[in-house]
């Protein structure tokens, strides 16, 4: 769904010339306002259509603090949810555990480097534990090999290189994921990025699954984060206040009935997805017990 498109079929509904540049700022609030009920429901109902996995970031050496905002520069992170992170790579799972207990636990997190298994979030940010100790790897190629990185001078095998690292070319033609280490001059790589003299940055990865929170519904926005099957509830609770803001058009009361039932409806589809997929172990208890699949968060 577009803002632009469900901006112009509320105001064609509400007998309003859609180019009515102050009744459509009208409109925007109000669809603002439906997207925020809805984000707000995922707590309770687990919006499977909100969560996202196994996105990549990099590990950085002697780094504990990792923003989201920098994680998923393009992406808002819903921070009250449990988050997974994992290095599928290594079939290693890290165990949250809540930032109170983590502190009481290390106090100093800088005296411990390894490969990570712990995390925790504290203010907006994921916090990792140990450290990671793999210091990134940099140089040039001197080689052009489709799928590959070759680097005659590099020593990838004593260095620790290793499937699942990922390398970023540093003349920006992007990063790709190394799926084997061919030698200690040569990696394969899953997207073909790198030729003779490009510039190369190799670090460790790590994988995170994140609720999203829905971007607001701006006019221009190109897709909304609600699946187009639910756009008529969304217009129901548009035109709920839509008529609260001009009782002559309907009745807000019966259109709030319909946005609710709307609702019910997707709680319904979501529900029977999870039934049939999993039950889902994502996310904290909100009665505040703040419990997470894996129970036992001693370290």
């Amino acid at each position: 769904m577009t803002g632009s498109n469900i901006l112009t079929d509320i105001l064609a509904l509400c007998d309003k010339n859609p180019a009515d540049t102050g009744y459509r700022a009208l409109a925007l609030i109000w669809l603002d306002l439906i997207i925020k009920d809805i984000q707000n429901r995922q707590q309770a109902y687990h919006w499977r259509f909100l969560e996202v996995l196994g996105t990549t970031f990099d590990l950085t050496e002697d780094d504990f603090d990792y923003a989201f905002a920098t994680i998923l520069s393009t992406v808002k992170i819903d921070t009250t949810k449990a988050i997974h992170v994992y290095d599928k790579f290594n079939d290693r799972t890290y165990k949250f555990i809540p930032y109170e207990r983590f502190r009481e636990l290390i106090a100093d997190e800088t005296l411990s480097k390894g490969d990570p298994y712990r995390f925790s979030i504290f203010a907006g940010n994921l916090l990792i534990w140990p450290i990671p100790s793999f210091t990134a790897i940099t140089g040039t190629a001197d080689g052009t090999t489709a799928d590959k990185l070759v680097d005659s001078t590099a020593t990838f095998i004593t260095d620790g290189v290793s499937a699942g690292m990922r390398v970023t070319d540093g003349v920006g033609l992007g990063t790709a994921m190394i799926t084997a280490v061919d030698s200690e001059t040569v990696l394969s790589i899953d997207t073909d990025i790198f030729v003779a003299t490009d510039t190369y940055s190799i670090k460790e990865a790590a994988y995170i699954d994140y609720v999203k929170i829905m971007a607001d519904g701006a006019d221009s926005a190109v897709e909304l984060s609600i699946p187009d099957k639910y756009k008529t509830v969304v217009y129901d609770g548009l035109l709920k206040y839509a008529y609260s803001h001009d009782k002559e058009l309907g009745d807000p009361k019966s259109k709030l009935l319909e946005y609710e039932a709307g609702i019910a409806k997707m709680i319904s589809d979501n529900g029977q997805i999870i039934a049939e997929n999993c039950v889902p172990v994502s996310h904290r208890n909100k009665g505040g017990q703040r419990e997470f699949p894996l129970a036992n968060t001693n370290i």
